[in-house]
């Protein structure tokens, strides 16, 4: 990841992408990659998309690191931002209510939060 940190850093934003590209597809296929490394990968990579506004790249990636990661609350809770910030308010609090379910906890926090009070619990 630092070295996809510094390629941002550059502004060398493909480079980034394929570092992170290489730790999602490539590596699981030599090594076991640990799950935390799979989601903060697959997070960070959502995000350097949403960076450059490609929000369609930023739904896939969110959405592949999801099936791999078996529904991580993190990458569910930046996808539910990333949706309310895209407008898709809906959405966003659809993912809230089942953060809720995955991550009680966190759900419960974020169910707080005045732009998803309504309608989440």
């Amino acid at each position: 990841h630092a070295k996809a940190r510094n390629a941002i850093r550059e502004k060398r934003y493909t480079v980034a992408s394929e570092i992170y590209n290489t730790i999602v597809h490539q590596l699981p296929e030599r090594v076991e990659v640990p799950n935390a490394l799979l989601e903060e990968t697959y997070l960070l990579k959502a995000l350097h998309d949403q960076r450059q506004e490609k929000i369609q790249e930023a739904r896939k990636t969110f959405s592949e690191g999801l099936r791999k990661t078996q529904h991580a609350p993190k990458l569910l809770t930046a996808l539910a931002l990333m949706e309310s910030k895209n407008g898709n308010m809906r959405k966003a609090k659809k993912l809230v209510r089942y953060i809720g379910d995955v991550d009680p906890k966190r759900g419960a926090l974020l169910a707080k939060w005045k732009m998803f009070a309504d309608d989440t619990r």
